[in-house]
């Protein structure tokens, strides 16, 4: 008899100091019993709830939808009831709770017991996670929309821009061979400028409309075994005459093995021109400029390397992001919009390559590296 009494205390003693909330309830839902733990969560005295309903710790919606009697259904023809919902203290303040009610049967029902926990820090940190994501979509969804509306723009501009280039090429290419033109050596020098003005506007045209292709998923690309080095060699020689003009050296170191890489002909010649007249733009008279082709063990890497202006530190992370230029006007004096080399990233990535750039700062030149498979 003593033991039984020392076991009684003993859990009477561990239901007064427990933090959660242990109340038993009559079959009516008459509260009998109401620890220390339920007083500091819902505010109320034990001599306050007990004999009274439990209802008055629902929020007066969940006592219209009859939520308390519901509660003792559940636990009474399932063995348990488990709930998280919002609940009133005395002051009428709410605060999320977890409880679970289960039947107190002994051979015969006689009533049930309840245990509830606070749980409102972790709700409010779960509602601010799901806030949170929320505006992240909302914002992702935002940026998606401002992206293809500035393809669609790009699209657009480029292609209105296309038609009135093209008529002024074509009367600049008449124009330089009049023969009153060919007879006045300042006007033949006018219209070769005009000609080389178009056709420096007409590829950066052409480099905006390939960017929305590629970010709308319209370009396609041909893959086949082509000769690169060929390529390379090609158009070497064919910036010749523009670097004899900036007393610059070009020359091409060619791997054999690396020549044959699988590639669309078409964009690969896009990306090795890009990369040459990058290196022709920026370095400076009497200047040296190495084109060299090399096997890397599944891919060929190709290194376009200057001694022109260098590149920030700071910058080298920027260099292949669209409309993105080095600070201190030097880019902006030589014209471009940042699109080439975003260009060379996006077409070398969908070769299943990669690009890298290296510099030791301003003044000591640059290396693009493009790897292609072999």
């Amino acid at each position: 008899m003593q033991n039984r009494d020392n076991l009684h205390a003993h859990l009477a003693a561990v239901v007064e100091s427990s933090d959660d909330a242990i109340i038993s309830k009559t079959l009516d839902g008459i509260i009998q019993t109401w620890n220390k733990g339920a007083e500091r969560m819902f505010g109320y005295l034990e001599s306050e709830m007990v004999g009274h309903a439990l209802d008055t710790i629902f929020t007066p919606q969940d006592r219209a939808a009859g939520v308390p009697a519901d509660e003792l259904r559940r636990a009474r023809e399932e063995g348990r009831a488990e709930d998280e919902r919002w609940q009133l203290r005395k002051d009428g303040s709410l605060f999320f709770c977890s409880g679970i009610t289960t039947p107190l049967d002994d051979g015969r029902l006689h009533g049930y017991a309840k245990i509830a926990r606070d749980l409102t820090d972790s709700k409010l940190v779960q509602s601010q996670r799901e806030a949170l994501l929320e505006n992240e979509k909302k914002l992702r969804a935002e940026l998606q929309g401002a992206n293809a509306l500035k393809d669609e723009f790009l699209a657009v501009m480029s292609h209105e821009l296309k038609h009135p280039l093209n008529l002024i090429h074509v009367n600049a290419e008449l124009l330089t061979r009049l023969p009153e033109v060919r007879e006045s050596p300042g006007v033949a020098r006018v219209a070769d400028v005009i000609r080389r003005t178009v056709l420096s506007q007409a590829k950066i045209i052409d480099d905006l409309l390939d960017l929305s292709r590629l970010r709308t998923g319209k370009l396609s690309l041909n893959f086949a075994p082509i000769d690169w080095a060929a390529i390379i060699e090609r158009l070497a020689d064919a910036v010749q005459s523009d670097a004899r003009a900036k007393d610059l050296a070009v020359s091409v170191e060619i791997d054999a093995e690396a020549s044959i890489v699988f590639a669309d002909a078409v964009r690969v010649e896009q990306i090795v021109w890009n990369l040459l007249s990058n290196a022709l733009k920026f370095t400076p008279e009497g200047g040296r400029i190495q084109l060299r082709l090399v096997a890397e063990g599944s891919m060929a890497r190709l290194d376009v390397a200057d001694t022109g202006r260098g590149i920030q530190p700071e910058f080298l992370g920027q260099v292949f992001t669209m409309f993105r230029q080095a600070s201190g006007g030097a880019s902006r004096q030589e014209g471009g919009l940042g699109i080439g080399l975003a260009l060379v990233n996006h077409l070398t990535e969908l070769h299943g390559g990669s690009v890298a750039v290296s510099s030791r700062g301003l003044g000591q030149g640059a290396c693009f590296s493009v790897w292609l498979p072999l």
